[in-house]
């Protein structure tokens, strides 16, 4: 069987390379993250927890807390990898398309447009108001992992409520994309283009 945290692999899932605890253990990082110990990869359960009973975790069972959140205004941005097979983007667009909220009609309304950062086109976002659905390309289940510029772009932009394309518009209520009603983006299609341009610059 292929990896299904990456349909672009043959193998199951290698994991990320352990390089960052090296990283989050240096003390100007801890510094700025406001800790006191050291990042030992140990999964917190207290933490996991708080999560999941707080209705982090978008899955039907909690689709409820989810409008109720999107109803009192918290910024909500969910973002799927599309080569992530076993949290497909597929499954986190009709999951985005069914949410029962205020707005739910204007969300779902609301067109594809790119996701900028330093003008390199990263995915595909859906926005109205505080609610937002990315498709990322190229990128697998830990889409921090795959494309961590853009991953950083949408956390910033959701804590601070600025739109997710592009950073550059604080959300209003009113605030909503305009594109396509699909995303079509095609990996085989983009790498042909860039075999392409690739051959052509070699001639």
């Amino acid at each position: 069987m292929g990896d299904v945290y990456d349909v672009r692999n043959a193998t199951e899932f290698p994991p990320p390379p352990k390089l960052f605890p090296t990283y989050l253990n240096t003390a100007e990082v801890q510094q700025a993250l406001g800790v006191s110990t050291n990042y030992t990869g140990a999964t917190n359960t207290e933490v996991t927890s708080a999560f999941w009973f707080t209705g982090d975790h978008a899955n039907p069972k909690l689709l409820k807390d989810l409008e109720e959140l999107l109803d009192a205004g918290i910024h909500i941005s969910l973002l799927y990898g599309d080569s992530d097979y076993i949290c497909n983007w597929y499954g986190g667009e009709a999951l985005s398309l069914g949410v029962n909220y205020t707005n739910s009609e204007s969300f779902r309304n609301a067109g594809y447009t790119p996701l900028l950062v330093d003008g390199v086109h990263y995915g595909d976002t859906r926005q109205y108001g505080n609610f937002a659905f990315t498709r990322v390309f190229d990128a697998g289940h830990a889409v921090p992992y795959y494309q961590p510029e853009a991953s950083l772009a949408l956390f910033n932009r959701t804590i601070n409520g600025w739109d997710t394309a592009t950073g550059e518009q604080q959300i209003t209520a009113e605030y909503g994309t305009v594109g396509d009603a699909e995303s079509t983006y095609s990996q085989k299609v983009e790498k042909a283009k860039r075999s392409l341009r690739s051959a052509k610059f070699r001639i």
